[in-house]
């Protein structure tokens, strides 16, 4: 009985994420528009934020009986400088489309880094 309640809370938990994606994206590609996106730029580590996505998503997953997994190359940095909201909407709006046209296998969040000039890093994701 636990378990299926945590499950009931775990797919209410993602409907809500989901929704509120939706909602974001909309506020976002008005803001786009009218030019005034803002990034809230802080420290952050980016295998934290890829594990909060995979954790809020894995019910999902576990439903549809797909493996959800990541991995970070060791060079990807344990600190960037990003904004990690828009980092955690982007990565969802992904993975969740993943998990929309996967039917069965795997699904895997792999992330990479690339040195720029001036002591920067691109990451892949």
């Amino acid at each position: 009985m636990y378990h299926e309640q945590r499950d009931y809370l775990e797919t209410i938990q993602i409907s809500a994420l989901a929704l509120l994606g939706v909602i974001n994206d909309v506020l976002d590609f008005s803001k786009i528009e009218a030019g005034r996106l803002d990034l809230c730029e802080t420290e952050c580590d980016p295998r934290r934020v890829v594990a909060e996505v995979v954790k809020s998503l894995s019910g999902s997953a576990r439903n549809k009986a797909i493996q959800m997994f990541f991995r970070a190359h060791p060079a990807v940095p344990e600190v960037i400088w990003s904004d990690p909201g828009r980092l955690c909407q982007v990565l969802i709006n992904l993975v969740g489309n993943a998990l929309k046209f996967t039917e069965s296998g795997e699904i895997e969040i792999a992330v990479t880094s690339e040195p720029l000039e001036c002591n920067q890093t691109r990451l892949h994701f």
